[in-house]
């Protein structure tokens, strides 16, 4: 379920984030899942959250022969 959050909203979260407050807890209190603000707040990590296979392994030198 996508929610909507307006931009004085979004704004007060990267506020609190940058304070130190997680966003577990700001989820918490607006009412949406933490992987939900992540993506909505644009936070790193949002997007690898949902594109991992589940219990996949990930080679992180999967690409590296093709650097050179």
């Amino acid at each position: 379920m996508r929610c909507y959050l307006d931009g004085d909203t979004i704004g007060q979260c990267r506020d609190a984030i940058r304070q130190g407050q997680s966003v577990e807890s700001l989820a918490g209190r607006l009412g949406v899942e933490p992987a939900e603000l992540q993506s909505l707040l644009g936070l790193p990590g949002a997007q690898r959250m949902r594109t991992l296979p589940a219990g996949g392994d990930v080679d992180l030198w999967a690409d590296s022969e093709h650097i050179l």
